[in-house]
């Protein structure tokens, strides 16, 4: 070719190692976060049922589950708040109430 300036191997070598490097570090980074993610979903939360509470890994809860959240645990960022101990006053809570002392009161 008219416009070709060097040897070929002068373009596709730094081009290589560009890719190779970012390849490292991307498989890198991905193992990481899957080793983070199966930590985070072997967590253990205890789950109310009628039987009353049994421990379930983060990763078997499903939607319907009543977990109870331990003070400084973890949580799951689909959860939704039905009761809560703290004694900041939260009227956003309170559409809830009732549901959570039906079942509570089905469950003892």
């Amino acid at each position: 070719p008219a416009l070709k300036i060097g040897y070929l191997y002068t373009y596709w070598a730094p081009l290589g190692f560009v890719l190779a490097v970012t390849m490292t570090r991307e498989a890198i980074d991905e193992f990481r976060r899957f080793q983070r993610d199966k930590e985070v979903n072997s967590q253990l939360y205890s789950k109310l049922t009628v039987r009353g509470k049994v421990q379930v890994k983060s990763s078997d809860i499903q939607v319907g589950d009543l977990i109870i959240v331990e003070k400084n645990q973890r949580i799951p960022s689909d959860m939704v708040f039905l009761r809560t101990s703290e004694k900041a006053v939260s009227n956003n809570l309170d559409y809830c109430s009732h549901l959570v002392r039906v079942l509570f009161e089905l469950i003892n």
